[in-house]
């Protein structure tokens, strides 16, 4: 096998291969650039349907300004699911930020900056409302029950006690976050 034999079966296996992945739609045009004698660069410009950028949509953010540097995504189906409860949960003693941040200090999900819209996918739905939850359900058939707490009500794990202030006059009101000794779990 000589160097020609091999360079016209390469060129039969490149056109099997352009066979293979050829695209429907229009064909090819391809222009001939003369170079140096017996040598020509093929250039291939194919018009791809579709390919075209679609109208622009304006990504969700709340709030709208500040100097928050993470965003997630939230879907138009999670800000819907959010607008139905809405009334009920400001009622209750919700924030707005609370139910519809997303934007936060770190990201998503640390830190408590993320709101409820956040957390809800297009296949969940939203359960009971109340004032220190709202619960997230799962799709069928398990249906899973999370609760998203309200981080500005009272909760029930965030016991409330009294201490002696700092200046020494009278009592303060102190919040512990866990009742376990350091180092244990």
């Amino acid at each position: 096998m000589n160097l020609r034999d091999l360079a016209n079966d390469t060129a039969e296996v490149g056109r099997a291969v352009g066979a293979l992945t050829a695209r429907p739609g229009p064909t090819p045009t391809a222009s001939r650039t003369p170079r140096a004698p017996g040598c020509e660069v093929v250039v291939r410009r194919t018009a791809v349907p579709g390919d075209r950028a679609g109208p622009q949509v304006e990504p969700y953010l709340f709030p709208r300004n500040g100097d928050q540097p993470f965003t997630e995504k939230v879907s138009p189906a999670a800000v819907a699911k959010v607008d139905a409860i809405r009334e009920q949960a400001l009622a209750l003693g919700w924030s707005e930020r609370g139910l519809y941040q997303n934007r936060g200090q770190f990201r998503f999900p640390y830190g408590e900056d993320y709101g409820l819209v956040c957390f809800i996918g297009d296949a969940q739905r939203i359960g009971e409302v109340t004032k220190q939850y709202i619960e997230i359900i799962s799709p069928p058939p398990r249906e899973n029950r999370l609760r998203f707490y309200n981080p500005d009500a009272p909760q029930p794990w965030r016991a409330a006690c009294l201490s002696p202030s700092a200046s020494g006059r009278g009592l303060s009101l102190v919040i512990e976050k866990s009742r376990r000794a350091p180092g244990r779990s």
